[in-house]
C-alpha cells in the first residue's frame, strides 16, 4: 500500500522550542522509541494533466512524522494515530493519496489501521471499475467515488471482527490529481494549504482545506440534534455550568479553555460522548447522527501554493493553522519540519496537560510549479456544466482569486473555519496537579480605580456650608444622596485667582468643573475671523462652567478669564468619578449567578438586574457572616478575601472545620427561594468583602422565580418555533475568502465621517455568484483620526459572536482588509437609516411610527437576550431594509452585560438617559430610555429635551430635570393628533429610574410588546418578515437611485494607505 518505508527517528528534532521545554515526563530515547517517520524526504515529479503533457508540470518533497501519545496510567498504549501514503494512485504517475487517520475508543487503533488500508483499496477498485479514466473524470464523479469509498469503509468496519461500537477514527485525506487537490474529510483532522501572499512576497498565509465536523459548527450540531442527540459539554451534564449554546465564532476566548468542548451524547448520557460529528466506525453513534459521509473540497493549484500540511488534531489542539504554516516555512525540509511541529505540540500538550494526544503530520512542499498559461489541459469538469466549480477552476485571472471550490476563509471568519478553539489553558487535571485554584474571570473595565482619598482637602464647617449653597441648583449635583454630596464637597480645591488669568482655554482637554465663589470673569469664543469675541459674563457667587468636562473630558469650547480678583472652587474629573462610581470588581458577575442552580435559567438581562441591586459589605478577620442556626435572609458572593465553614458538633458544642471558600465562591443561594436556617457558621478570615442580595430585593426584581423561568423557557420554545420555519444558519451563509476586487458597487445608502454603507454585487464564482450585499466599507486613515478604531472593531466582534441570527440585527457574512480600507459584509441590502426617513418622508403616520418602533424592540429583546446592551438607540444607528424593515447596527458602543454597572458617557446626547447624563453608572434599560425618545420623535418630528441647535449643557439639565409627572407631549405641536395610548407608552418609557422604566421587570421587553399601543403588533408574522412596511415601495427603489460613486471614490479610490507601524494592531486581524 506504499507507506513510504518508515523507521523509528533517530535523532532529536532541531530547533524545537516551547515554554515548557524543561519538562517532560520521558526520556529523550523514550520519546524517539514512540515516534515512527520516513526514513528520508521523498521527491515526486507530477504532470499538470495527464493526457497534456505541454500542459505543465511540478515536482513536490513529502514527509511525515507520528509520535505515539503519552498516557502517565497507559504507558504502553497503542498509538491510534495512522497515516498513508499512495504514490502511484490508480498506477497513474501524476495521481498520490495521502491521509491521516485519528482512531478513538478501545479499539480506535484497529478502526484507524483499517480505515488506512480499506479506504484506498476501495476508492481505487471504484474508480477503476468506471468507463473512464481518473484525469477524464468531472469534479462530481470523482467526489462520487469518494463517498461511495467512505461509506463502504464505514459499513466493512462495522462487519469486521474487532466491535466498533464506541470505537472509530477520523479520515482527512488528500488526492493529488495532476493540478489539483481533491479533499474529503470526516471528523476534526485537518488539512491546510501555505501560499505566499499576493502582495506581500515571502509573506506566508494558511488557508483551511477542511473544516472540522465538531459541535462548536452550528450547522453539524442542528444537523445531529434532529435526530435525537444531545450536545453538551461534561461541565454541563455535572451541574457546574449553565446549559447553553453559545458557542460562537469567536472560539478560542473563552470556549473551551479547560478542555471541556461541546460533546453529542445520547438522549439518556449512558454511553460516551463524541467530540465531533462524522467518522467512519462508532456504530452506536450513528444513531444520533454521526455518519461517514465526507464534506469535500476540491483546490486548483497556483504558483503561489508552497505546503500542504495534514495532520491529526494532537498538532491543532494548541496549535492554529497559521503558526503551523509559519513553521513550516522557516525550515527547507518537510521531514525536518515535521519534526519539529509534531515536537512543539507535544511540548504544548505537556504545558497544558498531564498527557499528550497522539500526533501525526504529512507535509507536502511544492516546487517549480510550471504552469503553462497558453497550453490545452483537459477538462476535468463535467462538460455540459458550467456549474461553480468549472467557472472557478477555469477563471483566465488566477492572481485575482483563490481557486478552491468550495468557499473558504477571509475574516469572518478565518478562524471559524477551523470550527474547535486553539486551547490556552490548563485542563483541570494540570490545574489540580499545579494546584492552581484560580478561576479566571474577565470583566470590561471602563474606567481606572482612583484612591478617593488622594483627593480629599480638608475644610471648615464654613466652606463646606458656602460649597453647598454654590452648587445645589446645579443639575450634575442636585440628584446625589446626602452622603455622596458630603464625599463630593471633601474633594473640591479651592482656587484664588487674579484679574487677567486665564482659568480655561478653548480647546484645551477638559479635566475640571469651576464654581464660582466670587470676582467677575468674562467667557469668549475664537470666531472665524480668528478673533477672540465676549459671549458672556459670570459676575455672581453659583455661576458654574466646565459641567461638561466633568461628565466626558470634552475639549473646551471658550476661554473663561478672570476680569477682577476673586475666589473659585475646582472638581477634578478623576475625583467626580472615584465618588460617584461603585469600586468596579474585576469579575464578571452575571457568570458566578450562572453557577447558581436557581437562577441559572433567568434570562441576562435580569441577571444583570440582580448585579445592580447587590449591596457590599466587608467583614473584619473573625467575624461572622453568618451563624448556623439564625433564619437567613441574604445570599453572598465573596468578591475579596477568603472564608471558612464550620458546624457545631450538637454534642461538644465544639466547631469543625466543613469547608474554605474563595475569591467568586457563593452560599446561601437557598435563602433566597425560603426561610429557614442556616445550617454553617461562615467566618471571614482575614479582612473580607462580600457581594450580598436580600430576599426582598431577589423578589423585587425578579418576583416569582417559578412562574419567570416557566415564562422564558416558553417564550424559548415560541422563537425556536418561529426560527425553524424564518431564519438560516450563519456559519452555513458566510462568505469566505472574499476581496474587494471581487465587489462590484451598486449603490450608496448613506456616509460615515469616515466611510460608507453600500450595496454590492459579489462576481466571484461560487455558490454566491452574483450574489448582492450591503457593505460596510471604513477608510484606515480616516476612522484612525476619528479615534474610531475601537468601535469598529467592537461591531465586528459583537455581531461576530452572537449565537443566532435576527431579522432586527445586521447579520454579518465576512470582514477583511487591504492596504487602504477595511470591509464588513452584511446579508441583505440596507438602503438608507430611519433618519432618512423620519426627513425626507412627509406625514409619518402613527401606524408607520409603531411599525419601526416595533422593529427596535425586537432588534432590543434579542440583544438583551443575547446580553448586549446596544446604547445607542437613535435614527440614525437603526438601518432600513430593502423591504422596508428596521435593523438595530452600528454596535460600536454597544456592551456586553457583566453584572457592573457602566459609566461610559456615548450615544446622541439627545437620546441620553438621566443615569448616563449624571454619569450614576447604568445598565440595559438606557436603551428603553432611548426607544421612548424614538418614539417621541417619530411622532412629532421633534425631540423632547433638545435638539443639536441647544446649547449642550442647557440639554442635559433638560434631562437630569425631567420627572414621571412631566407631560413631555405639552410643547409638540401635533400633541392632539396623537393617541393616548401613543403618549402613554413614551410617558412609560421615559421614567427617570432605570429600575422602574418600562421594560426593566421580570419580562423584559415582553412588558414593552403587551402595552396596548402595541398589541395589535403580530409578533410572529412580523418576525416572519410577512408585516407590509409602511415605506417599501420608496425602500425597493432606493438602490437605483443612489449609484453616484462619489463616496466609493473618496472612501476608496482616493483613500490613503495605511500599513506597518502606522497600522493600530486592533485592525491588523481585521
Amino acid at each position: 500500500m506504499g507507506n513510504c518505508g518508515s523507521t523509528s527517528v533517530d535523532h532529536q528534532p532541531q530547533n524545537a522550542h516551547s515554554a515548557n521545554d524543561n519538562y517532560s515526563p520521558l526520556t529523550e530515547d523514550e520519546i524517539k522509541k514512540r515516534i515512527d517517520a520516513s526514513e528520508k524526504t521523498e521527491v515526486a515529479k507530477f504532470l499538470v494533466d495527464n493526457n497534456n503533457p505541454d500542459a505543465g508540470s511540478f515536482s513536490f518533497r513529502f514527509a511525515f512524522v507520528s509520535q505515539k501519545g503519552y498516557y502517565p496510567n497507559q504507558l504502553n498504549k497503542a498509538n491510534q494515530d495512522s497515516y498513508v501514503v499512495v504514490r502511484k494512485f490508480c498506477g497513474l504517475e501524476s495521481a498520490a493519496l495521502f491521509g491521516v487517520f485519528d482512531g478513538h475508543g478501545s479499539f480506535g487503533d484497529t478502526c484507524s489501521i483499517f480505515a488506512k488500508h480499506k479506504l484506498p483499496l476501495i476508492l481505487q477498485d471504484s474508480i477503476k471499475s468506471a468507463s473512464k479514466g481518473l484525469f477524464s473524470m468531472s469534479v462530481e464523479e470523482v467526489q462520487t467515488h469518494y463517498t461511495r469509498a467512505f461509506i463502504e469503509t464505514n459499513l466493512q468496519c462495522h462487519r469486521a471482527a474487532f466491535d466498533d461500537a464506541l470505537s472509530g477514527t477520523t479520515a482527512i485525506t488528500v488526492l493529488l490529481l495532476g493540478k489539483f487537490l481533491y479533499v474529503a474529510n470526516v471528523g476534526d483532522s485537518r488539512a491546510i494549504i501555505c501560499s505566499e501572499h499576493m502582495e506581500e512576497k515571502g509573506k506566508i498565509l494558511a488557508e483551511p482545506l477542511s473544516i472540522d465536523q465538531t459541535p462548536f459548527r452550528k450547522d453539524e450540531r442542528e444537523r445531529v440534534k434532529k435526530v435525537g442527540a444531545k450536545v453538551l459539554t461534561i461541565d454541563q451534564i455535572e451541574g457546574i455550568e449553565p446549559i447553553h449554546e453559545n458557542w460562537g465564532t469567536e472560539l478560542g476566548k473563552e470556549i473551551d479553555e479547560i478542555g471541556d468542548p461541546p460533546r453529542l451524547w445520547n438522549v439518556t448520557l449512558d454511553k460516551p460522548g463524541t467530540a465531533f460529528t462524522r467518522s467512519i466506525g462508532d456504530a452506536c453513534a450513528e444513531a444520533i447522527g454521526v455518519f461517514a459521509e465526507p464534506e469535500h473540497l476540491v483546490r486548483e493549484l497556483s504558483k503561489n501554493d508552497k505546503y500542504v500540511v495534514i495532520a491529526s488534531d494532537g498538532v491543532f489542539e494548541f496549535l492554529t493553522s497559521q503558526t503551523v504554516c509559519d513553521m513550516v516555512h522557516s525550515i527547507k525540509d518537510p521531514l525536518e519540519a515535521c519534526r519539529k511541529v509534531v515536537r512543539e505540540s507535544y511540548n504544548l500538550w505537556l504545558q497544558y496537560e498531564v498527557r499528550t494526544d497522539d500526533i501525526t503530520m504529512i507535509a507536502l512542499y511544492l516546487d517549480d510549479i510550471d504552469l503553462k498559461e497558453n497550453a490545452e489541459t483537459s477538462d476535468v469538469f463535467s462538460s455540459g456544466d458550467e456549474s461553480e466549480v468549472r467557472m472557478a477552476a477555469k477563471t483566465k485571472n488566477q492572481k485575482e482569486m483563490t481557486n478552491t471550490l468550495r468557499v473558504t476563509s477571509s475574516h469572518t471568519l478565518r478562524h471559524m473555519t477551523e470550527h474547535k478553539p486553539v486551547r490556552r489553558a490548563m485542563s483541570k487535571a494540570k490545574r489540580r496537579m499545579v494546584q492552581d485554584h484560580t478561576r479566571r474571570m474577565s470583566a470590561a473595565m471602563e474606567m481606572e480605580e482612583f484612591p478617593l482619598e488622594k483627593y480629599i482637602i480638608v475644610k471648615t464647617k464654613e466652606e463646606t456650608e458656602r460649597l453647598k449653597s454654590l452648587t445645589h441648583s446645579n443639575f450634575l449635583f442636585q440628584h446625589l444622596l446626602p452622603e455622596q454630596l458630603t464625599k463630593l464637597y471633601s474633594v473640591f480645591e479651592k482656587v484664588q485667582v487674579k484679574k487677567g488669568d486665564v482659568v480655561i482655554k478653548q480647546g484645551d482637554q477638559g479635566d475640571k468643573f469651576y464654581v464660582v465663589d466670587s470676582g467677575t470673569f468674562e467667557v469668549s469664543v475664537r470666531g472665524d475671523d480668528g478673533v477672540m469675541h465676549v459671549v458672556m459674563t459670570y459676575d455672581h457667587g453659583g455661576s458654574s462652567f466646565g459641567e461638561l468636562s466633568l461628565m466626558y473630558g470634552k475639549p473646551r469650547a471658550a476661554t473663561v478669564t478672570a476680569t477682577s480678583d476673586g475666589v473659585i472652587w475646582a472638581l477634578a474629573r478623576p475625583a467626580f468619578k472615584a465618588m460617584l462610581m461603585r469600586k468596579v470588581s474585576h469579575t464578571n458577575l452575571i457568570k458566578i449567578l450562572k453557577r447558581v442552580e436557581i437562577l441559572r435559567q433567568l434570562p441576562i438581562p435580569q441577571l444583570q438586574r440582580l448585579c445592580d441591586v447587590l449591596a457590599e459589605q466587608t467583614f473584619e478577620d473573625g467575624a461572622y457572616v453568618c451563624k448556623q442556626g439564625e433564619e437567613g435572609h441574604n445570599f453572598y458572593i465573596i468578591s475579596n478575601g477568603e472564608c471558612i465553614c464550620t458546624t457545631i458538633d450538637p454534642k461538644t458544642k465544639a466547631e469543625k472545620e466543613f469547608q474554605r471558600l474563595k475569591t467568586n465562591d457563593y452560599f446561601g443561594e437557598r435563602s433566597l427561594l425560603m426561610e429557614e436556617p442556616r445550617n454553617l457558621n461562615v467566618q471571614a478570615v482575614g479582612k473580607t468583602s462580600v457581594f450580598t442580595l436580600s430576599r426582598s430585593a431577589f423578589i423585587e426584581v425578579v418576583g416569582d422565580l417559578h412562574e419567570l423561568i416557566e415564562f422564558d423557557q416558553q417564550k424559548k420554545k415560541q422563537m425556536k418555533q418561529v426560527q425553524s420555519t424564518t431564519t438560516y444558519r450563519i456559519a452555513k451563509h458566510t462568505i469566505q475568502g472574499v476581496k474587494y476586487t471581487e465587489l462590484d458597487f451598486q449603490s450608496c445608502a448613506f456616509k460615515y465621517d469616515y466611510g460608507f454603507v453600500g450595496a454590492y454585487l459579489h462576481k466571484r464564482g461560487g455558490s454566491f455568484t452574483f450574489q448582492t450585499y450591503t457593505v460596510k466599507v471604513i477608510s484606515k486613515k480616516k476612522v484612525i483620526d476619528s479615534d474610531c478604531v475601537d468601535q469598529v472593531v467592537q461591531e465586528r466582534d459583537l455581531l461576530a459572536i452572537l449565537s443566532r441570527p435576527s431579522t432586527f440585527v445586521p447579520v454579518i457574512l465576512a470582514s477583511f482588509k487591504d492596504e487602504k480600507c477595511v470591509y464588513t459584509v452584511y446579508k441583505g441590502i440596507v438602503v438608507c437609516q430611519l433618519s432618512e426617513i423620519l426627513s425626507t418622508v412627509e406625514n409619518i403616520d402613527e401606524e408607520a411610527s409603531k411599525f419601526y418602533a416595533s422593529c427596535v424592540v425586537m432588534g432590543l429583546e434579542f440583544l438583551h437576550d443575547e446580553g448586549i446592551m446596544h446604547r445607542r438607540v437613535s435614527p440614525e444607528c437603526i438601518w432600513i431594509t430593502s423591504q422596508g424593515y428596521a435593523q438595530l447596527a452600528d454596535l460600536g458602543c454597544s456592551k456586553e452585560m457583566s453584572g457592573q454597572q457602566q459609566f461610559t458617557m456615548c450615544g446622541d446626547p439627545s437620546y441620553l438617559a438621566p443615569e448616563q447624563v449624571m454619569t450614576k453608572g447604568h445598565n440595559h434599560t438606557v436603551d428603553f430610555w432611548s426607544l421612548g425618545i424614538l418614539i417621541y420623535e417619530m411622532l412629532t418630528g421633534e425631540l423632547p429635551f433638545g435638539d443639536a441647535d441647544t446649547p449642550e449643557t442647557q440639554l442635559y439639565k433638560n434631562i437630569s430635570n425631567h420627572n414621571k409627572e412631566t407631560d413631555c407631549f405639552e410643547k409638540a405641536g401635533n400633541a392632539g393628533m396623537i393617541s393616548d395610548d401613543a403618549k402613554d407608552i413614551v410617558r412609560c418609557l421615559l421614567v427617570p429610574e432605570g429600575d422602574k422604566r418600562f421594560g426593566s421587570g421580570p419580562k423584559g421587553c415582553e412588558e414593552i410588546k403587551s402595552h396596548m399601543w402595541l398589541e395589535q403588533t403580530n409578533w410572529k408574522e412580523l418576525t416572519q418578515g410577512r408585516v407590509a412596511a409602511p415605506h417599501s415601495d420608496i425602500c425597493s427603489t432606493k438602490t437605483q437611485e443612489n449609484t453616484d460613486k462619489a463616496a466609493e471614490i473618496e472612501f476608496v479610490e482616493n483613500a490613503e494607505v495605511v500599513a506597518g507601524e502606522d497600522l493600530p494592531e486592533e485592525l491588523e486581524h481585521f
